[in-house]
């Protein structure tokens, strides 16, 4: 897997920082993109490890939220890539992380997206059904409010600050440069 990364990281010095890229499956490909959605789900499973740690009496029920955290970055990875393919000049990547990370997405997009592709329309199905299911889950407010208090907690601390730097890193792939070493960034 290190070697996969580092040469997607070091393929970005032979093609434009400001495109995205076909790889070998013809699939396109953007090592800042992957960084970023890599990055999203790595703090969700160590913040929601972290909720484990006090709330013990509710795993189930983290690990719900853990799920549908997770399958949200993976539907929105299947967005960027949706709009990478079909319109490509909507994704900003000379205006800094936030523009980059918020890309414009609309209801059309929403709906051609859920039209095409069944894999999409799967896990749209598995959002739907874990919120129905943290919604009624008296526990659910029990970890959002843990989430929230935790801000001041010596091991939240220490995961923010594992993760501080995805925006500078993330903005350095968009210029086109490689990180030092894309495996111990975060």
């Amino acid at each position: 897997m290190r070697s996969l990364r580092v040469v997607l990281l070091g393929g970005l010095l032979l093609f434009s920082a400001s495109q995205a890229r076909a790889g070998e499956s013809g699939r396109i490909q953007d090592p800042a993109w992957d960084f970023y959605a890599k990055s999203q789900k790595q703090i969700q499973v160590a913040y929601h490890h972290l909720v484990r740690l006090y709330l013990h009496d509710l795993k189930d029920t983290v690990l719900k939220s853990q799920e549908l955290q997770l399958a949200q970055a993976d539907q929105q990875n299947e967005r960027y890539y949706f709009l990478a393919e079909h319109h490509p000049e909507r994704i900003i990547r000379n205006q800094g992380f936030n523009a980059f990370v918020n890309f414009p997405w609309t209801q059309e997009d929403e709906a051609l997206l859920l039209a095409g592709n069944k894999a999409f329309q799967k896990r749209q199905k598995q959002i739907d059904k874990l919120k129905t299911k943290l919604e009624q889950d008296p526990g659910y407010a029990r970890i959002l409010d843990k989430l929230r208090a935790l801000s001041g907690d010596v091991e939240y601390r220490k995961i923010h600050t594992r993760f501080r730097f995805v925006p500078r890193d993330v903005e350095t792939l968009l210029s086109g440069q490689s990180l030092p070493d894309a495996e111990n960034t975060f």
